[in-house]
Order: C-alpha cells, then sequence, then structure tokens
C-alpha cells in the first residue's frame, strides 16, 4: 500500500495511542492502518482537504508522500508564481497561505497550469536525483516518472 517501514517505526513513536494495534512490520498493515498513516502524517499535517481543487489535492498528496515536504512546497509556491499574479511570500511547508492562494485560482485553465507545472518540477527534480545518484537509484525509480504523469491534467 505503499507505507515503508521506517514510515510505520516513525508513526508508531509519533501516535503511540493510535498506533498501539499496529504490527511491527509493514508487509502486515491492513488497508485501514496504512490510510490512519497517511491521513494523520501527510493528508492533514498538509492541509490536503482545504484544496478545493481535487487534482491538486491528488497531486500534492501523492508528492507529499513520495518527497521530503519543503520540495512540494516549493514547487506549488513557484508554480503558483509562475502562473498567476499571486505571490505567496514562504519558504518551507505548504501553509494555509499557500491553499488560500491555490483555492482562489477558479480558472479550470489555469488549475491546469498550476497542476502540470508542479509535476514538470517534480520530474525535473527526479531526472537530477537519477543523474546525481546514478544508474542504482535509476534502477529504483524507473516507473516513477509514469506515476508522476498520471496526475497530469489533460
Amino acid at each position: 500500500m505503499g507505507v515503508i517501514q521506517s514510515t510505520l517505526n516513525n508513526f508508531k513513536r509519533a501516535h503511540p495511542d493510535l498506533s498501539s494495534s499496529y504490527p511491527n512490520h509493514v508487509k502486515e498493515l491492513t488497508r485501514e492502518q496504512a490510510a490512519q498513516i497517511y491521513r494523520k502524517d501527510f493528508f492533514e499535517p498538509y492541509h490536503i482537504g482545504d484544496i478545493k481543487h481535487k487534482a491538486l489535492q491528488e497531486t500534492l498528496f501523492d508528492s507529499f508522500v513520495n518527497h521530503s515536504p519543503k520540495d512540494p512546497s516549493n514547487w506549488t509556491r513557484d508554480a503558483i508564481h509562475k502562473n498567476t499574479n499571486i505571490k505567496v511570500d514562504e519558504n518551507g511547508l505548504l501553509s494555509h497561505r499557500t491553499v488560500s492562494a491555490l483555492n482562489y485560482i477558479d480558472d479550470e485553465e489555469t488549475i491546469k497550469k498550476v497542476n502540470n507545472d508542479i509535476l514538470d518540477r517534480r520530474l525535473n527534480d527526479l531526472r537530477k536525483k537519477q543523474e546525481e545518484l546514478g544508474d542504482g537509484f535509476r534502477k529504483q525509480t524507473v516507473g516513477i516518472p509514469n506515476r508522476i504523469e498520471r496526475f497530469r491534467i489533460k
């Protein structure tokens, strides 16, 4: 279900009250337990549920799950700046100001541009890391571009 062992371990440390019945090994997680990890550690902290555009929700949720939080936050801020007249003066994690900026966009073409710009930045980051880290990393990440492309708005 996409949860890796370190994510389970971190969740159990951060949420002992919620995870007391969780298994020690990620392979034994139930679908409900994995969903709770995703909700508590990714969906809620990054205000994904507050984004009114479903495509942007899905793009950002997948980005936060698969990257350090700073990267998708910066990609989002930069995509907003490039494709709108809205300026979000912050670095770091996705905040209420950034979510408000996303929600202010009501034109579907602009939503498409922002969403796809985030994906382009994600792909560029992946390609850069593949070059830096070499064949081993490239082999581990060979399917990721196809995954990223599934979130593209046509």
